[in-house]
């Protein structure tokens, strides 16, 4: 396991003064054989975008203690925090992934590549906490998103220049458990998107103080299997 050292603040007020962590992260995921990677307590300017989709490297990312590291995306940054669209077998746990207040721009998690695993995050005050739009076999569970225009968008294709996402492809089977939606302008979205090719979908948990709550639009035909076990 490698813990990563790098200059972090004690409150998100004071990260934008630091360097960048997902420049720095994105280099050693690349170049480190390390397969476990843990980035210590503290609150981290996130200024670029962090791949997982390393070439042919299956690896954990995670944070220390219970949500004590957090990835904090600055003003007008327009990113996907955690971009997970082309990874393969990556592990996320522990970490928060928050927009800086008053913003509202960015994406915090988006795509699952090839059987993402994602544990223990803490998504917020973003444009959307995670977006499912390209992907196969991944899981997120016991996962917090609040304070988000949308917290969960499900879409095959799905694209918004606007918020750093330029590229997807077709999402399928994707499983979400113990989610927990608060204080959202829209809760959870699925649409069909463009895609030609069967999606499963199975959610699990309680949406609180929302304004808009499931939207599920797969009315073109029966190539979108979603489930829902959500209550609010």
């Amino acid at each position: 396991m490698m813990q990563i050292a790098f200059p972090s603040a004690e409150q998100a007020e004071n990260v934008q003064q630091l360097p960048d962590i997902g420049a720095h992260l994105n280099r050693i995921l690349e170049t480190s054989r390390t397969k476990v990677f843990e980035l210590a307590e503290g609150y981290y300017n996130l200024a670029t975008p962090i791949r997982l989709d390393i070439p042919g490297k299956r690896f954990v990312l995670a944070g220390q203690g219970h949500i004590q590291t957090h990835l904090v995306i600055p003003p007008r940054q327009k990113i996907i925090g955690l971009d997970a669209r082309r990874s393969r077998e990556v592990t996320l746990q522990e970490l928060r992934v928050i927009e800086a207040s008053g913003s509202q721009e960015s994406c915090c998690l988006a795509g699952t590549g090839m059987s993402l695993k994602a544990r223990g995050l803490w998504l917020g005050n973003a444009k959307y906490g995670f977006v499912g739009n390209t992907g196969s076999g991944g899981t997120i569970y016991d996962i917090q998103i609040e304070a988000c225009q949308e917290a969960i968008r499900i879409q095959s294709n799905f694209v918004d220049m606007q918020a750093g996402i330029d590229w997807a492809s077709n999402i399928r089977c994707l499983i979400g458990e113990n989610i927990r939606i608060y204080n959202c302008a829209k809760a959870v979205t699925i649409r069909q998107g463009t895609s030609n090719r069967t999606a499963k979908i199975r959610l699990e948990g309680m949406i609180t103080a929302c304004n808009e709550g499931v939207y599920n639009d797969t009315t073109m035909g029966d190539d979108c299997d979603a489930e829902f076990m959500i209550s609010g």
